[in-house]
């Protein structure tokens, strides 16, 4: 399956992936932001569009990819969406680890996946 025919997939159960930043902070896999500015990127982003973008979708569970993403977002993510959303952390899927480590995490994102209710709505975010 290409990345085009997952996506789909995705938005037909109603997962949609969306972007932390509203512009590139990466180029040829070099970051353009670091530290603090990436943080204040991100959470700017989060308070102009990207979070109420969210929150007028109601979902019922949201996954933030990176920790990073988490670190500068999470706490106003959580806030703004309140204690009934549910909120996951996952790693990049580019993230260095062993196989088994890979493994446990696979089974800890399907196990969570396969956790929610069914038609319920969740967002992805990541970094761009």
């Amino acid at each position: 399956m290409n990345k085009f025919e997952l996506l789909q997939l995705m938005r037909s159960s109603g997962v949609w992936l969306v972007d932390a930043s509203v512009s590139a902070l990466y180029r040829a896999g070099e970051r353009l932001a670091q530290g603090r500015t990436y943080d204040a990127v991100l959470r700017a982003c989060w308070d102009a569009y990207v979070g109420p973008a969210i929150i007028s979708c109601a979902p019922s569970a949201v996954v933030l990819i990176g920790k990073q993403v988490h670190a500068a977002i999470g706490e106003a993510l959580r806030h703004d969406l309140g204690n009934s959303v549910r909120v996951e952390v996952i790693k990049q899927p580019n993230a260095h680890m062993s196989v088994s480590e890979l493994t446990a995490y696979r089974q800890q994102i399907f196990e969570f996946c396969r956790g929610l209710k069914a038609g319920g709505k969740w967002h992805a975010v990541n970094r761009k």
